[in-house]
């Protein structure tokens, strides 16, 4: 696949999710098992292999022990070309023999990249993340440690009106999240995982003027769901009808939304990822193991 083709595919993935209601939720479950690659990227590798779950170069896989099996044909990736370019102002009003600062790298194009799935891959067993029912409590030591350690905004539990408040809210003029106390800890984290989406669209001290609460809404639900598999909880029953409820979106908004969530879950994994917490670097090695993650810039799905 060229370049210029796979950027036509990232166009056809983009009016399929319009088209599609369904194929959001084939997104959204791409973008939490590679959620360091861009939305352009996440719908390249949903075209070309839908069942990936762990992606790498050649070279990598070797380094992990396994290797690619004879025959496989890779995935083809959108990855940045630099070029290094001195910042020129950063020398402005400063003397002549002053040192040339340091230069930096921009991105002048993108070229086609080739990766493969580990179920094209053979060798050493990689320890890979299972997502269970949203009902129950067995992820209650994870909420624990995100509501004590990792989410940077207060979490509040007490009893709420769950026809008015439904399980949980954040409140922007505030600066806190508020979630109720009478649900399983397992709903108490997916609603979390959504108000702490808000909490990055809508900081503390903001005003909710001029912000459409469906696009929000959409928003932060689906970043909760990209969220909730990565940490092992299938929200999809739950996930589907509320993001149903509120979708109404064209081609550019659906780019948008995408760009959006793919950043609200870069924060909030990366959060999780610099936790020194036992529990969350256990949790948090399982979402890459390839340990040199893509990051691939917004402009991938242009």
């Amino acid at each position: 696949m060229t370049g210029s083709e796979a950027q036509s595919a990232v166009q056809n993935g983009v009016q399929q999710l319009v088209d599609d209601p369904t194929q959001w939720q084939r997104w959204a479950d791409t973008q939490a098992k590679f959620h360091h690659y861009s939305p352009g990227n996440a719908l390249l590798i949903m075209s070309q292999r839908p069942d990936a779950t762990k992606v790498a170069g050649f070279k990598t896989w070797q380094s992990l022990d396994r290797y690619v099996m004879k025959g496989e044909h890779g995935l083809t990736i959108l990855a940045p070309v630099t070029r290094r370019a001195p910042d020129e102002s950063s020398r402005e009003g400063l003397p002549a023999e002053t040192p040339a600062p340091t230069p930096v790298r921009t991105i002048v194009t993108f070229r086609p990249a080739t990766v493969f799935d580990i179920s094209q891959t053979d060798g050493k067993p990689l320890d890979l993340p299972h997502a269970e029912e949203i009902v129950g409590g067995h992820l209650k030591d994870v909420l624990e440690v995100l509501t004590h350690r990792v989410v940077p905004v207060p979490v509040v539990f007490r009893p709420l009106d769950s026809d008015r408040d439904g399980f949980g809210f954040w409140e922007p003029q505030k600066g806190a999240i508020t979630l109720t106390s009478q649900v399983d800890p397992n709903m108490q984290l997916k609603t979390l995982l959504h108000e702490w989406a808000h909490s990055i669209g809508v900081p503390a001290g903001s005003s909710l003027q001029g912000i459409h609460r469906g696009t929000e809404e959409v928003t932060a639900e689906t970043s909760a769901y990209v969220m909730a598999k990565m940490v092992g909880l299938d929200t999809k029953d739950y996930s589907q009808a509320y993001i149903a409820g509120w979708g109404d979106m064209n081609p550019e908004k659906v780019k948008a939304v995408m760009a959006d969530v793919t950043h609200r879950v870069r924060v909030m994994s990366e959060h999780m990822e610099r936790s020194p917490d036992p529990l969350l670097q256990s949790l948090t090695a399982t979402w890459n193991p390839t340990a040199q993650p893509q990051r691939q810039p917004q402009e991938v799905e242009r």
